[in-house]
């Protein structure tokens, strides 16, 4: 599942609930990456469920 590796690899980066990468909240970047991985993590829930 490339998704589930990607929503990892994004978390292991430091875009989890807990960001360790020095990114503001305000900052455009941050809230896009927030959602993608939001979006990924909903994604997994659902491929996941289906099995």
């Amino acid at each position: 599942m490339p998704s589930a590796a990607t929503a990892v690899v994004l978390v292991h980066l430091g875009y989890g609930p807990h960001p360790r990468l020095p990114l503001p909240p305000s900052s455009p970047s941050s809230s896009t990456l927030a959602a993608a991985s939001a979006a990924i993590v909903q994604r997994i829930r659902v491929q996941s469920s289906s099995f």
